[in-house]
């Protein structure tokens, strides 16, 4: 049996040797150049690309933060900008990605995921993995990875640099927490994959 996966997983390459996990890399395009996602363009060359091309990909990374305010029109995404309104986002039973909160300001936003997550692995499972990944926001990314290792002592939390397809949809300084539960709560089993994102 093989496992694989196409580079929106966004997982890091010991994580990808450990398992054996495959993976199908997707297409990142800047300009006229067409890339395939970790082996013609490393996350953190997308990066250093985006931040001195202000080329469609820059610009859509810019329409896609706008995005995340959830403001269709430009005048609701500037005030949102204004007020440092922070949208949390998840998926649901199918994938799509759906608002779950909104929050203001840095401060706010990691103590509401956190409550969020709490809600979902609930009660406590023995065994859980985390996973954070991040666009251009390792100071976050590390604030949040420290803040669940303290509240959940999981088996494995890591930290990663997301790849340039999925930071062309979400914008510099998003980041997600992953999980997996690797068993159910004490007494009880069962396996458990979920995200929630910001």
């Amino acid at each position: 049996m093989a496992v694989v996966s196409d580079t929106s997983a966004d997982l890091p390459d010991p994580v990808l040797d450990r398992h054996h996990i495959s993976l199908v890399p997707l297409q990142v395009v800047f300009g006229d150049e067409t890339f395939r996602d970790r082996v013609e363009l490393k996350p953190n060359q997308f990066y250093r690309r985006l931040r001195g091309h202000p080329g469609p990909a820059h610009h859509f990374a810019a329409h896609a933060a706008g995005l995340r305010t959830g403001a269709p029109r430009c005048p609701r995404a500037w005030i949102a900008g204004m007020l440092d309104v922070k949208r949390i986002l998840s998926l649901d039973a199918t994938g799509r990605v759906i608002p779950v909160d909104r929050v203001r300001g840095k401060d706010s936003l990691v103590p509401r995921v956190l409550g969020l997550l709490e809600q979902r692995v609930t009660p406590r499972p023995t065994m859980v993995r985390f996973g954070v990944a991040h666009a251009e926001a390792p100071e976050m990314a590390e604030r949040v990875r420290n803040a669940l290792v303290a509240a959940y002592q999981p088996g494995e939390c890591f930290v990663t640099l997301g790849t340039g397809v999925l930071a062309t949809h979400v914008g510099p300084g998003a980041w997600a927490v992953f999980y997996q539960v690797e068993d159910g709560p004490a007494g009880g089993s069962g396996r458990r994959d979920q995200g929630t994102t910001q």
